[in-house]
């Protein structure tokens, strides 16, 4: 299984081993339609792929499904099964999923079956020991990454609701002594993938999702890693680094230092995307986090939860300590504070006045202001930079929450976002920077909101606001 996981790497191994599948499937479609056999057959002469290479798919699922407790092989056998997985193209899909479905097998129900036995088994005297609990490390970490390939395809995303697979990947990120932190990243990106709304998913599988995720309870933990709950590991990793460097000069950068000792070849491309980044495994599982969690916060129940006091607290204290490690670092992460500025966005409202409270004491209002007038300029970039679309996204957010904030222009709180925060200013500022229809809309009727009293009037004015609302017109109403 090894050899063979070995093998996945070369791109022509799985170039031919993806045809054959295909040309299997091919073959037992036209099977069936006894009239078109004569003519397959004529039009397939000398071009039928070797048998083995068919079969070497097939082999890899039953491999993971039947020897579950030889965590190295199914570490393996996962290992090259999403390799050839994440080859496969959109439209050679449907055959990979046919040549495994004629096994009566399911790929997304195997992986999520022997994830949840392998949880079981970690504790069990078999893994006790160091190699032990290393191996069934790696294995896990495996599945997790096979089921995060498998929910980039909307084909296999139904399969993950009616298999028991979120219960299995939440297993994941709930505290526990096996998982690594790489496991958790890959079943955050499997969380993501298949809860997203997509046009080519049905919308009862991306809602049943979000519900699995409600009823699993894991809004709670997906909170708790928004705040940088694994950071300590990454702030640690870059002070060794740093301390390894100013005395050898061969410190190891803290991507390498937080990630897995996984040696197969998909790990190690995934570790060579990684450090192009420049981001530890930490920061991706607290950008994952938060981006499934902005995801699922439009979702009834998870915005109930996430709006209650307890919950909502945590996450404006997260908003505001990733936009404080934005200043002090050397680059930002406009990813994560998109998604932290949505998630807040989305819980804020006049109706809930809590959530207005614990914004105003914990500062993620002033910080939001911040942050506002500090992606302003980047809305005037060009559609193709990859700083506009996260600004964007956090402009037309961050003005949602301010139109909750000032609600009542004559508010304490209104009152310190105009003097201390300089908002109306930096609302003109967005309204001039961007052509983006709701980004201006949410702009523009934070500015007519605070239009309402007097002494912000003057100020409109000066700034020549007013004339901005008017040439705006009725796309504010």
């Amino acid at each position: 299984v090894e050899l063979i996981e070995v093998c996945t790497s070369h791109e022509l191994s799985c170039h031919n081993i993806l045809a054959a599948v295909t040309f299997a499937a091919r073959q037992n479609s036209l099977n069936k339609k006894k009239t078109k056999k004569k003519k397959a057959k004529k039009k397939k002469t000398g071009a039928k792929p070797r048998a083995p290479a068919q079969n070497i798919l097939l082999l890899l699922l039953e491999t993971i499904y039947s020897v579950q407790e030889n965590v190295r092989a199914v570490r393996f056998a996962s290992d090259a099964f999403c390799v050839l997985c994440q080859q496969a193209s959109g439209d050679g899909m449907l055959p990979f999923m046919l040549e495994i479905g004629s096994s009566g097998l399911n790929a997304v129900a195997v992986a999520a079956s022997v994830l949840t036995h392998t949880h079981t088994l970690a504790t069990s005297s078999s893994s006790a020991t160091a190699d032990g609990s290393q191996a069934m490390a790696h294995c896990r970490e495996s599945l997790s990454r096979l089921l995060a390939a498998l929910s980039v395809y909307p084909q296999w995303r139904a399969f993950f609701c009616a298999f028991d697979a979120i219960p299995a990947l939440i297993g994941v990120l709930r505290p526990n002594t096996v998982d690594s932190v790489a496991a958790r990243a890959n079943a955050l990106a499997a969380l993501m993938n298949s809860a997203v709304a997509s046009d080519d998913t049905a919308s009862e599988v991306y809602t049943e999702i979000r519900d699995q995720i409600h009823r699993g309870g894991a809004v709670a933990w997906l909170v708790h890693l928004c705040g940088g709950a694994l950071g300590k590991d990454k702030t640690q990793a870059r002070n060794k680094s740093t301390t390894k460097g100013k005395e050898g000069g061969a410190g190891v950068s803290a991507s390498t230092a937080s990630t897995s000792t996984t040696t197969t070849v998909a790990q190690e491309a995934a570790l060579r995307r990684q450090r192009r980044l420049n981001k530890s495994m930490s920061d991706h599982v607290r950008e994952r986090a938060a981006g499934l969690l902005s995801r699922c916060a439009v979702h009834p129940p998870i915005l109930e939860t996430l709006s209650h006091p307890s919950l909502y607290s945590r996450v404006a204290v997260a908003f505001v300590s990733a936009w404080q490690d934005s200043l002090r670092a050397d680059t930002d992460d406009l990813p994560l504070l998109a998604n932290l500025v949505r998630i807040v966005a989305s819980c804020t409202s006049a109706t809930r006045p809590q959530t207005l409270n614990l914004m105003r004491d914990s500062g993620a209002d002033l910080a939001m202001v911040a942050l506002l007038r500090y992606v302003a300029l980047d809305l005037k970039l060009k559609p193709s930079d990859p700083r506009h679309r996260p600004s964007v996204q956090i402009a037309g957010n961050a003005c949602k929450c301010m139109i909750a904030c000032v609600a009542n222009p004559t508010s304490a709180q209104a009152n310190m976002l105009v003097r201390k925060g300089k908002l109306i200013g930096t609302v003109i500022d967005v309204i001039r920077s961007t052509n983006e229809a709701s980004t201006r809309k949410n702009a523009a009727i934070t500015l007519a909101r605070l239009a309402k009293d007097p002494g912000h009037m003057v100020q409109i004015r000066e700034l020549r606001g007013m004339e901005i609302l008017m040439s705006l017109g009725r796309t504010i109403v």
